[in-house]
């Protein structure tokens, strides 16, 4: 200290002083941006939804939630929701309808920070707030009662199917075969329930390519693999499996404020109008409803006239599914009584 009293500090020393004080200032800078941006972000979808409405002179804000739990056929589900709601808000001047795609696990999240939409698209294994669901008086479906009520509809669905390139099914094995494992669907269950014992299972890209390359005689896929094979062009025969299916893309209505409900209800009725499901042919899926193929998808055509046997539950817990997808895979293994559990949950 005394030395630098009577002396002048080095050129470096004046220089680590200088860089010092502009590094807090960044610092400092770079500490306020950040909350900035993160404030930004969190108040930017209401101020959207806000501006978007005041822009286009509505009075109410319809929120759905889109929740994609297996794979489709081809394109979006969400822009298709987007596309009827813009039908819906044609005849509904004061209405703006607004889709968010969604996980699970962000949906949940959203949930948890005290958001939530007034319907809920959601697939089996994606009902992540059945509580909150408001009975559809007009609609019944098995998968989705409760207590004699019906609490979601089918929008779209899709279909297990077996696919060969020469073969014509009746020399199917396990050894022949494989099954294409989707990251939430019941695959392996449905294969448990088609007598694929053995069978091998694989990721649906491998199981996809391993098929499309000669490696296995039949695939068992789903209503992906038709848009697959029909994009590449391929020559081949499919034929639905009749057993079992949880490929149902379900709506629920969750808004309890009159107005709101009724409105949910309104855009629910023009999603499930026969002029809307004719549209699902844009992207690969199957109507619940309507036979809406011909013989220019042929494979589509015969899985839409088949109701599978057996479902399970739309809202369906998470360990309940996941032992689901375990007693399958032991199923498939050989054991019988595995096989008798699982099917203790199907409807």
């Amino acid at each position: 200290i005394k030395y630098f009293a009577r002396h002048k500090p080095p050129v470096s020393v004046h220089i680590y002083i200088r860089m010092k004080k502009r590094i807090v200032r960044i610092c400092a800078i770079g500490l306020i941006l950040a909350i900035v941006t993160v404030s930004v972000f969190f108040a930017y979808p209401a101020l959207t939804e806000k501006e978007q409405a005041e822009a286009e002179g509505v009075n109410d804000i319809l929120r759905v939630w889109h929740i994609d739990t297996f794979e489709g056929g081809k394109g979006s589900r969400a822009s298709f929701l987007g596309a009827a709601a813009k039908k819906f808000e044609k005849k509904n001047k004061d209405v703006l309808v607004m889709v968010v795609p969604h996980s699970v696990s962000s949906a949940r999240v959203a949930l948890d920070a005290g958001e939530a939409p007034d319907m809920i698209s959601f697939g089996t294994g994606g009902a992540i707030c059945p509580e909150l669901f408001l009975p559809l008086e007009k609609y019944d479906f098995p998968y989705s009662k409760q207590n004699g009520k019906t609490y979601a509809v089918p929008w779209c669905r899709g279909n297990y199917m077996f696919f060969t390139l020469d073969g014509d099914f009746t020399d199917m094995t396990a050894e022949n075969t494989v099954i294409s494992e989707g990251n939430y669907s019941m695959a392996l269950v449905a294969a448990a329930c088609e007598s694929l014992a053995g069978g091998q299972a694989k990721s649906s890209v491998s199981a996809y390519v391993d098929f499309l390359n000669g490696k296995y005689k039949y695939l068992f896929g789903t209503q992906r693999d038709v848009a697959r094979l029909n994009t590449r062009g391929a020559a081949y025969t499919a034929k639905p499996a009749e057993s079992f299916s949880d490929l149902y893309q379900y709506i629920a209505v969750l808004s309890s404020d009159a107005a709101k409900y009724n409105a949910c209800l309104d855009y629910v009725a023009l999603l499930l109008s026969e002029s809307v499901q004719k549209d699902l042919k844009g992207v690969g899926m199957m109507s619940a409803y309507y036979s809406i193929y011909d013989e220019s998808n042929a494979a589509l055509q015969d899985a839409e006239k088949i109701s599978a046997a057996a479902g399970v539950s739309a809202f369906i817990e998470e360990n309940s599914y996941a032992e689901m997808r375990v007693l399958a895979a032991e199923a498939l293994g050989g054991n019988g009584e595995s096989l008798k559990k699982m099917k203790n949950f199907l409807i």
